[in-house]
């Protein structure tokens, strides 16, 4: 099970620290095409959300391995983009593009989903960028 919040936040929390410098590189993976697979399953009722989770373990379970694997982790969800960020203290930018194209790979392997309802095709954009950034951490 991977842990919702970064190992190094909980830390600086325990230690009362709330703001702090982060030197990182983030991937950010927005999905096309899955909102409209996620509309047309959704009208299949049952059977279609059963298929829409197995395309999701099929898909994200591997991107998500490749995040992980490259000592990164998931900061946000968002529809159907999530973005990585990938800690230079625990990782090189290196890690974070070698996990980029490696999700690049999985939908390039696995984007074309055959469904009893049609086939859907699952492509994806991402970026990549890497520096220093403040946060304040609000602990209210």
């Amino acid at each position: 099970m991977k842990n919702l919040v970064p190992h190094f936040i909980t830390e600086k929390y325990k230690q009362g620290k709330f703001q702090g410098i982060l030197e990182a590189t983030v991937v950010i993976v927005d999905i096309a095409g899955f909102t409209e697979m996620t509309v047309e399953l959704m009208k299949a009722g049952n059977e279609g959300a059963e298929i829409l989770n197995e395309i999701i373990e099929r898909v994200f379970t591997p991107s998500m391995d490749c995040i992980y694997g490259g000592r990164g982790f998931v900061s946000s969800f968002a529809g159907d983009a999530f973005t990585a960020i990938f800690d230079h203290e625990r990782s090189s930018p290196l890690q974070a593009v070698a996990a980029a194209v490696q999700i690049q790979n999985v939908f390039n392997a696995r984007g074309l989903q055959s469904t009893p309802f049609g086939p859907f095709r699952l492509a994806i954009k991402i970026g990549v960028a890497s520096g220093r950034r403040g946060q304040v951490l609000n602990s209210d």
